[in-house]
C-alpha cells in the first residue's frame, strides 16, 4: 500500500550513514525541510524537534533509485526521498505497525510483531498500543457503514475491549473515507482539511474513546488512526490544542531501531 504526493523538487543531498544515529544537525535534504517550516507554520510541533530527530538514514526500498532512498524520522512521521529523484513523500507508519510488517518495497514487506508502544499519551500508559489494534480490538478496524451525523460512542479498554457508551462530547461523525470504508470524526476531518490529506492519510480506523495519561494526569481522549498519522481529541484541551498527533514517527523508529538489536533486514 502505497501513496505518493509531490512536496517539491531538489537536488539530493547524498548522505551515507553507516553509524547509529543520534540526534540531527541538519535537514537531510532541502525538500525535508521546506516541508517541516510549512507543516510548524501551520500549527507548532506538526513535525516535532529536529533537535530530537535521529539523523537521517538510508533505508533499503527495491522499487527506489539503485535500491535505497533517503529517509528522516521525526517525532510525528517519516519523511521519504523517494523515486523518482525530486519527491519527497511521508511514510505510512501506523498501518505497518499495526499489521506488524515493516515495508521493504512496493509488494514487498518483512513481518515483525507490532509494538507494544502506547497510540498516545506519556510513554508510561498502559494502552492500548499499537499491538492491541492489531489484536484484540482489531474491530476498530473492520470497515464501517456510512454514519454520518452519529455521535462518537466506542470505547476501548488499555487490553483492548471495545464497548459501547454515552456520546463523546465535541465531535460527530461528519465525513467518510470510501477508499477505506471508514468514517471520520468532525474534529478530525477540520483538522485533515486544513493541513492537508498528504500528511494525514485515510482513516484505517474507526473513531474511539480511550484513557491515557498525558503529562502525569489522566484524561479521556477521543482517538482516530490514519495512514499516516494518529491523531487525538480532547474536550479538556484549550481550543488550540484540543486536536494533536501522536508520536508515530517516534513510536515507529523504537519499534523498527531498538537499541541493540541488530538491523531488519530485506529477503532475500
Amino acid at each position: 500500500m502505497r501513496r505518493g504526493w509531490i512536496i517539491g523538487s531538489f537536488v539530493l543531498l547524498v548522505i551515507a550513514i553507516t553509524a547509529p544515529p543520534a540526534s540531527a544537525a541538519q535537514f537531510a535534504t532541502p525538500a525535508f525541510q521546506t516541508q517541516w517550516v510549512a507543516g510548524e507554520a501551520i500549527t507548532p510541533n506538526f513535525w516535532g524537534p529536529l533537535a530530537t530527530a535521529p539523523d537521517p538514514r538510508q533505508e533499503y526500498y527495491k522499487d527506489a533509485p539503485a535500491g535505497q532512498r533517503l529517509v528522516q524520522y521525526f517525532d510525528k512521521g517519516r519523511m521519504e526521498w523517494t523515486d523518482p529523484p525530486g519527491l519527497a513523500t511521508n511514510g505510512l507508519l501506523p498501518v505497518e505497525m499495526i499489521r506488524g510488517r515493516v515495508q521493504f518495497g512496493d509488494d514487498i514487506f518483512v513481518s515483525k510483531p507490532p509494538p507494544e508502544i502506547a497510540i498516545a499519551g506519556d510513554p508510561s500508559n498502559a494502552g492500548p498500543t499499537y499491538a492491541t489494534l492489531g489484536g484484540r480490538a482489531s474491530g476498530i478496524l473492520a470497515p464501517a457503514p456510512v454514519q454520518t451525523g452519529a455521535p462518537v460512542t466506542t470505547v476501548m479498554s488499555a487490553t483492548g475491549d471495545l464497548s459501547q457508551g454515552p456520546p463523546a462530547p465535541g465531535t460527530t461523525l461528519s465525513g467518510y473515507d470510501a477508499a477505506t470504508r471508514h468514517n471520520v470524526a468532525s474534529v478530525f476531518l477540520d483538522y485533515r482539511n486544513r493541513v492537508g490529506l498528504a500528511t494525514i492519510g485515510l482513516a484505517i480506523s474507526e473513531p474511539f474513546r480511550a484513557g491515557f495519561v498525558v503529562n502525569g494526569q489522566p484524561k479521556e481522549v477521543v482517538v482516530q488512526v490514519f495512514e499516516r498519522r494518529v491523531l487525538t481529541y480532547t474536550a479538556a484541551n484549550t481550543p488550540a490544542f484540543q486536536v494533536e498527533m501522536g508520536n508515530a514517527g517516534r513510536h515507529y523508529y523504537q519499534w523498527r531501531y531498538p537499541p541493540g538489536a541488530p538491523p531488519l533486514q530485506p529477503p532475500q
